[in-house]
């Protein structure tokens, strides 16, 4: 069985399309950059919608095996 319900807890909860949110992204050795993106879509299970990813509804989506990016809030004035 799918899960249909969106699965997002705490302040990922509260997104909605067009917001603005830091995207941590880690690369091992190699060293980590932050951007701030903005929300393309929410899916109905709570995966979110950037430009080139599609994040899990945790925030955190890991990628060949020591690749992380992580979703942080945006402070108000970012």
């Amino acid at each position: 069985m799918t899960a249909t319900k969106d699965q997002r807890t705490g302040w990922l909860k509260g997104l909605k399309t067009g917001d603005r949110v830091r995207v941590l992204n880690t690369m091992g050795v190699l060293g980590r950059t932050m951007t701030v993106e903005v929300v393309k879509d929410i899916t109905p299970t709570g995966e979110i919608v950037l430009a080139n990813n599609t994040i899990p509804a945790n925030g955190v989506l890991h990628y060949e095996g020591y690749k992380t990016i992580r979703l942080v809030k945006v402070d108000k004035g970012e």
